[in-house]
């Protein structure tokens, strides 16, 4: 059994959204308590038995951003706020990054904040093996490929639609369903 260094990136607001139209009661699961996700991960691997060490957690998020409820999608007061993940996400040993909109009517900046952060960890004191970044946001894809070329080793985690480009671009793929069993075993067989 080895030993894989890793960097963790989670954008909660794309991360949580997608999950909450997927199954509603783990997207909330995972905004109370992110700690099962990284305790999976860290898991030692089915196929290969390494182990993750994930020396670096970060959640960025809109501290005053909210996801809609997929039940009422368009009732402005059933929307879940992402500022009440802040203390569950920092108990879980995560760093969080705050990604405010800086203009009106646009999205916030988590995944350039990522990017930067993961391109600073490449040349950091710490040779990470792997990145870990939890988006279903296609614009990571030229991230990927540039740590592939820096030999390292990448995994996504999506909850929405995956652009092949950027699955192809990652090593290793945990997509909606798997995510879903992943966070709520008992519930969902993961195969």
């Amino acid at each position: 059994m080895g030993r894989i260094t890793a960097a963790l990136y989670v954008d909660v607001d794309n991360i949580a959204s997608g999950l909450m139209k997927l199954d509603r009661d783990v997207g909330i699961a995972f905004l109370r308590d992110p700690g099962p996700l990284v305790e999976r991960l860290a898991a030692p691997d089915r196929h290969d038995g390494n182990r993750r060490y994930l020396l670096v957690r970060r959640a960025y998020l809109n501290p005053a951003g909210r996801i809609p409820d997929p039940d009422a999608p368009t009732d402005p007061d059933r929307r879940v706020p992402i500022s009440e993940c802040r203390g569950p996400f920092t108990r879980a040993g995560f760093e969080v990054v705050d990604c405010p909109v800086l203009a009106p009517k646009t999205k916030n900046a988590a995944d350039i904040r990522i990017v930067v952060d993961a391109l600073d960890a490449i040349n950091g004191a710490v040779r990470f093996d792997e990145f870990i970044v939890a988006s279903s946001d296609s614009d990571f894809t030229p991230l990927l490929l540039r740590l592939r070329a820096d030999d390292r080793r990448t995994t996504i985690i999506t909850a929405g639609p995956l652009a092949a480009a950027y699955g192809a671009a990652a090593d290793r793929r945990i997509t909606g369903s798997d995510l879903v069993g992943l966070l709520a075993p008992e519930r969902h067989l993961v195969v």
